[in-house]
């Protein structure tokens, strides 16, 4: 695990109505992916947006203020879990983003396509035939990953072994208006795990 962590950025002025991006890319993605054509040629690009805000009664968007007085009116959300799974095949596996948002927003969770490039808005990852962003893990026993929009919990029994790309992305919600879009790229890694028999 590594943790990439900048220097504080003061955000100033009032964001767009398409948003801030917030960016940052590596090259490349583990040529170990299945569901990715060309995966050690594909890099990272994650990104989360900020958007606009107004109040209840107000007449224009709140600022982010000054750099001599901030006032940004979002924080992020934070997640307890970090993003990644390994499990075993032929298992029910349920993996949870457990986000919690400070300023009480409300989160959605949605399937979202990986990017690729050095700036957004980049491209999306080259799926293998059979894959997509909705569909990333193998689906032919009727089996691909479902995730619950609300509970932000992924749930799947995959039968093969493999590496699999896949996106979420986080809406938060505050009083009907969305403030703001993260994106996580977790891997999912599925193993053949050796069969028990002690009955443990």
């Amino acid at each position: 695990k590594y943790v990439f962590q900048s220097g504080d950025v003061a955000l100033t002025g009032t964001p767009p109505m398409s948003g801030w991006y917030f960016t940052w890319n590596s090259c490349c993605r583990p040529s170990t992916i299945t569901n990715v054509v060309n995966p050690g040629s594909a890099s990272y690009l994650l990104r989360a947006v900020m958007y606009p805000y107004t109040p209840p009664g107000a007449t224009a968007p709140l600022s982010a203020g000054t750099t001599g007085n901030p006032t940004c009116f979002d924080s992020s959300p934070d997640f307890l879990e970090d993003p990644i799974v390994v499990a075993c095949t032929g298992q029910d596996i349920s993996f949870n983003n457990f986000g919690y948002d400070s300023d009480l927003d409300s989160l959605y969770y949605s399937w979202a396509n990986p990017l690729q490039g050095n700036s957004y808005p980049g491209s999306t990852v080259s799926w293998n035939t059979g894959y997509s962003f909705t569909s990333p893990l193998p689906s032919s026993a009727g089996n691909s990953a479902n995730l619950d929009g609300v509970l932000g919990e992924i749930s799947f029994n995959c039968t093969q072994a493999g590496s699999w790309a896949t996106c979420v992305k986080i809406e938060e919600w505050r009083c009907g208006q969305l403030v703001g879009k993260i994106f996580r790229d977790i891997p999912i890694v599925t193993r053949s795990c050796p069969t028990d028999t002690t009955g443990l």
